[in-house]
Order: C-alpha cells, then sequence, then structure tokens
C-alpha cells in the first residue's frame, strides 16, 4: 500500500534517507466541504461545495513542477 493519510502534509518537512539515496516524493490532498439544505420532503433547498489543493514536496532541488487536473473540471460554475 502506498497511500498516504491525509494528514500526511501537515507534517513537518523532513527528509529520510532510504538505502543511501534522498526520497523523492510530493504529498497532494484534495479537501472538499459540502453543504446541503433540505425541505421537511427531502428536496435539495441550497447547496455549497468549496475546497482546497494542499500540497506538500520531498524534493530535492528546486524542479518545474505541473498540475494537470481532469478536462471535465468546472470552477465557478453555478445552475
Amino acid at each position: 500500500n502506498n497511500t498516504t493519510p491525509s494528514t500526511a502534509v501537515h507534517k513537518p518537512v523532513t527528509m529520510s534517507q532510504k538505502q543511501g539515496k534522498q526520497r523523492n516524493e510530493i504529498f497532494v490532498d484534495v479537501v472538499e466541504r459540502l453543504t446541503m439544505l433540505f425541505s421537511n420532503g427531502g428536496y435539495v433547498l441550497n447547496s455549497e461545495i468549496d475546497g482546497c489543493i494542499q500540497l506538500k514536496s520531498y524534493l530535492s532541488g528546486n524542479p518545474a513542477l505541473s498540475l494537470a487536473l481532469n478536462d471535465d473540471l468546472v470552477v465557478g460554475k453555478t445552475e
């Protein structure tokens, strides 16, 4: 299992050695909060999604990085 818990982004940055080599890892957390208001009949009256992307880098040096998101991602659209 290569999955790290979502709390890893809050750990201090430390460089650990793995068989004499420096560890090169990036941890990406997508944190979302969904708020919904329902009527007595069970219908959605209001809904809101709020979130952020948190990144913790353990890369050696200063490499250029790119973050790609799915093409179907919609930000800021309301119906």
